[in-house]
Parts: C-alpha cells; sequence; structure tokens
C-alpha cells in the first residue's frame, strides 16, 4: 500500500488572483482593452508618432 501525502494544514498555498475570476467576468475584458492599449502606447513611441 503506497503512502497518500497529505497537505499540512497550516502550510500556506499561494494562488494567483486569476484563477478566482471567472473567464466571463467583465474583470477580463478591462484587462484585455487595457493591454491592447499600453500595445498601441508601445507602438506609437517606436515609431515617433505620438
Amino acid at each position: 500500500m503506497s503512502y497518500l501525502g497529505l497537505l499540512n494544514r497550516f502550510q500556506i498555498q499561494m494562488r494567483r488572483l486569476v484563477e478566482f475570476i471567472d473567464n466571463e467576468n467583465a474583470v477580463r475584458f478591462a484587462e484585455l482593452f487595457l493591454q491592447q492599449l499600453n500595445g498601441l502606447k508601445y507602438k506609437a513611441i517606436l515609431t515617433g508618432a505620438f
């Protein structure tokens, strides 16, 4: 019989906040929108069109 490793109840488990947000949540849309804005800002800086 093999030993089943159990978690220590005092052990802290680190999880990302993103794991708790549903894919259909409006926060996902806002995050994507801001990423697109950052991409446009950097593209404008690189091309000198700002």
